[in-house]
């Protein structure tokens, strides 16, 4: 098998066994591609959305792709499914999977929203670092915007964070 770094801001390794695709994250645990999709699948069936079909199918396009698609890419993806679907109940689904923390949305140097499988673990308050040359998407752990309960007299309810900056791969071109 070959190995390689995680895609997309994946934590770990990705071993690709030529039947199967491993990946090895941080504390050595093995997933096979079909757990990690039944780990997102149990992330929706946790949370208080419904498991629709269209949901489901979302969920395998990004577990499929293993990359951040814009709406637009999953509307197209998602027709060739199903037959009655529209763009609006695309953006929808996806804002509703973002904020359970199934999808992670982004924002990319052509300032639109991406969006693409969250692989922080349950629960884990977390941030997103974005290559603006390739787009690449890392993990940011840590916040101390989370201690503070107002902010210049203004009460926080929620706070998105993103950092923009040049992989490691950029870096020497």
């Amino acid at each position: 098998g070959l190995l390689t770094e995680g895609e997309n801001g994946a934590s770990g390794m990705r071993l690709d066994t030529g039947r199967d695709v491993v990946i090895i994250n941080k504390n050595n645990f093995c997933l096979s591609q079909g757990a990690m999709l039944n780990q997102y699948l149990q992330k929706l069936r946790n949370s208080p959305l419904k498991s629709t079909p269209k949901r489901i199918a979302i969920i395998e396009i990004f577990h499929k792709n293993n990359k951040f698609l814009a709406p637009e890419e999953v509307y197209k993806k998602l027709c060739k499914k199903f037959s009655a679907c529209g763009l609006p109940g695309v953006y929808r689904n996806l804002e509703a999977l973002s904020e359970y923390h199934i999808l992670a949305r982004i924002h990319k140097f052509d300032n639109k929203r991406y969006y693409g499988l969250c692989h922080a673990e349950e629960g884990m308050h977390h941030h997103h670092i974005v290559c603006i040359r390739c787009g690449k998407v890392g993990e940011v752990s840590g916040c101390d915007l989370l201690k503070k309960k107002t902010v210049d007299g203004f009460k926080i309810i929620e706070h998105f964070l993103q950092l923009d900056g040049i992989c490691v791969d950029c870096q020497g071109t």
